[in-house]
């Protein structure tokens, strides 16, 4: 099989953080302040209406895999901030989103899993189509 025809394109691994009324203040404060060791500053944060994102995409780490061991590297230290997070009443997961034309696929490896799976959360997969108009990966939050 030629995988260079299976990937997806625009590729990005997020926590993703929901609720009505959400306060972006106070997820980003609970996460920063919830562990020393790897900077979440090193990407990127992007928020909106009851919705907050902690994203890796393609300019970080190209493969799925490194931007989940990136990701996971990054939300393993702060558990115990996303339970506070998740006990105020938060909906938490992992967010992985990609343009993809038919039939392509996303190979995720047994390690990447069993890194996400440490992490107790839900993991969501949205494809977002290649050949229509522009759209963000992120939008599915809104």
């Amino acid at each position: 099989m030629d995988t260079s025809m299976d990937l997806w394109t625009s590729l990005n691994t997020s926590l993703a953080v929901t609720k009505q009324g959400l306060d972006p203040k106070f997820v980003s404060e609970a996460l920063k302040g919830g562990a020393q060791g790897a900077d979440l500053e090193e990407a990127f944060i992007h928020s909106g209406v009851n919705w907050w994102s902690y994203t890796l995409d393609e300019s970080f780490a190209e493969s799925l895999d490194s931007q989940i061991g990136s990701l996971v590297a990054r939300i393993s230290p702060r558990l115990t901030a996303v339970k506070k997070i998740r006990d105020a009443g938060y909906s938490v997961q992992v967010a992985i989103a990609g343009f993809v034309e038919p039939r392509q696929v996303l190979p995720v490896s047994s390690a990447a899993v069993a890194k996400l799976a440490s992490l107790g959360l839900p993991v969501s997969f949205t494809t977002l189509k290649a050949s229509g108009p522009s759209e963000d990966p992120l939008a599915w939050l809104d």
